[in-house]
């Protein structure tokens, strides 16, 4: 396995285009060619990016970052510290894989015209909705995370309206930071790193949610 450092120097210079090898070896600083050989092999390993040993050249895609962030934290990796790195189109990507991890079926970014409105992240399983919008931000307010809930219920509310199959929905925030707020007006506030426990429990929370039906 790579060391910490080297996943970090990987997830910081990962970028939906093509690099040299001796530019990208220089990029992540690694200067024994044995060691680098080795980042090489493991992403190669791992299906991170795509290698033309004739060109010297190795390429990536938008999702390698996520994928290689996923393996990071499969590794032990601090899932919060692996999230930092993320841009707010790479954390919504993210969310929706781990989302996927948990036998959801999903949509990035959504679009819908009546009414007009965008949706981050919409996750579904067994007719029923996770209705996410992701906050990339540090700090907030109570009042300013109380109009991002209102705005995400009329969100989830719209979508039910277009999508007749589904039953149950479950408007929620998810926050990259650590929040001091969990639950506001029955709408889950939930920080990337409990996601997937989150995702194992709040059945359980039934009574204290706010569930919309169709």
């Amino acid at each position: 396995m790579l060391s910490q450092a080297i996943i970090n120097k990987i997830l910081l210079n990962i970028k939906a285009q093509s690099f040299n090898l001796d530019y990208f070896q220089s990029l992540l600083g690694v200067k024994n060619n044995e060691v680098f050989t080795d980042v090489i092999s493991f992403l190669d390993i791992n299906k991170i990016g795509r290698l033309s040993h004739k060109n010297k050249i190795i390429s990536f895609s938008e999702s390698d970052k996520i994928q290689m962030i996923l393996i990071a934290i499969r590794s032990g990796c601090d899932i919060q510290t692996c999230s930092q790195l993320l841009t707010w189109k790479d954390f919504e990507l993210f969310t929706s894989e781990v989302l996927i991890k948990s036998d959801y079926d999903t949509k990035v970014n959504i679009h819908l015209t009546k009414p007009r409105c965008q949706l981050d992240v919409v996750a579904v399983k067994n007719n029923f909705l996770l209705c996410i919008d992701c906050k990339h931000w540090r700090n907030y307010s109570r009042s300013a995370i109380m109009l991002y809930i209102e705005k995400q219920v009329v969100r989830t509310r719209n979508f039910l309206v277009n999508n007749k199959k589904i039953k149950k929905a479950l408007p929620m925030l998810i926050t990259l930071y650590d929040s001091n707020f969990k639950l506001i007006c029955g709408v889950p506030v939930v920080p990337i790193k409990s996601l997937q426990s989150f995702l194992l429990e709040f059945e359980a929370l039934e009574d204290q949610l706010l569930f919309l039906y169709n």
